[in-house]
């Protein structure tokens, strides 16, 4: 008998105990439930939105275009669909959003830099690494500045012209003012002998079918450069792609850099640095690098 009533008390604790956790089981999910609500409704609402990394667009601009403002979720934001729409603007490469509990919004901006400019139906237009078009300035020809006569062969004489017309066309070039040419193409490096048939901003530029094959070269080019501590691509005043085998570069004003392929690029990158420390860039040369077992430095007359 008395083991039948141990059996019934126990039976009964054990059926408590299963309600207790039970009824603190429902407890616990209901405060997080409740939690969660608040934390999208009441708490964690943007109070301050900061904008870092930003030059081209003031911050004002890019929370306008990523729909973001002060007072909303810091969890109901969808941070992805924010930085696609700040990615339509042709400068901006790249965003970062982040949560910084409970009431602030940091945004890094990661913006694109005009690598090279090419010529244009509508004039010039500034490209990033990855041929994007960041920018179409509408300059006329005159405007343009010269190409680096380094990378030209010697002219040959016209046999058939007179000396009555050769004098009239010096003239004619002595008469003409030179104009001075767009302060911004002076500073970004002319990519030749590419044009781009369609420069439309913020889509990547078209070269047609027989050039396309060519365009991923600047972007190892850049890539390389970059990682150089000495040479600066700040520097470099025309790229030259005539063949995936002829790749070269002014820099300087003076000095031809050879690249052959872009084969091994970095190390060809290091090898024109070590030249151009140990030799300097004061007088005009041809620095070759397009075989890297074998390297050469050449004063050119």
């Amino acid at each position: 008998m008395a083991n039948s009533v141990d059996r019934y008390y126990q039976k009964k604790k054990r059926r408590k105990k299963k309600i207790k956790f039970i009824f603190f089981s429902l407890l616990f999910i209901l405060m997080m439930l409740t939690l969660g609500i608040l934390s999208v409704t009441v708490f964690f609402n943007a109070e301050q939105i900061i904008v870092q990394g930003n030059t081209r667009y003031s911050a004002q601009e890019l929370l306008e275009q990523g729909e973001l403002s002060v007072g909303q979720n810091l969890f109901r934001l969808d941070k992805f669909e924010t930085i696609e729409k700040m990615k339509e603007f042709p400068y901006v490469k790249d965003v970062e959003i982040n949560r910084k509990l409970p009431n602030t919004l940091v945004v890094k901006v990661i913006e694109n830099q005009p690598v090279v400019w090419v010529y244009a139906p509508d004039g010039a237009a500034l490209l990033n690494e990855e041929y994007r078009v960041l920018e179409v300035l509408e300059v006329s020809k005159d405007a343009f500045p010269k190409e680096s006569a380094l990378l030209k062969e010697e002219p040959k004489e016209e046999p058939d012209q007179d000396e009555e017309e050769k004098e009239e066309t010096e003239e004619a070039e002595e008469e003409q003012e030179p104009q001075k040419p767009h302060p911004m193409l002076e500073k970004i490096p002319l990519l030749t002998p590419l044009k781009a048939e369609k420069a439309e901003v913020g889509k990547t530029a078209e070269f047609g079918e027989k050039k396309q094959d060519y365009t991923g070269f600047l972007k190892e080019l850049y890539e390389a450069f970059n990682c150089d501590e000495q040479l600066e691509w700040a520097k470099v005043n025309q790229v030259h792609f005539a063949a995936r085998y002829d790749i070269r570069l002014v820099y300087s004003d003076r000095v031809v850099i050879d690249f052959g392929t872009l084969d091994q690029a970095k190390t060809k990158v290091e090898l024109a640095s070590y030249l151009l420390k140990d030799n300097g860039t004061a007088q005009t040369a041809i620095v070759d690098v397009s075989d890297p077992k074998r390297v050469y430095y050449r004063p050119k007359k």
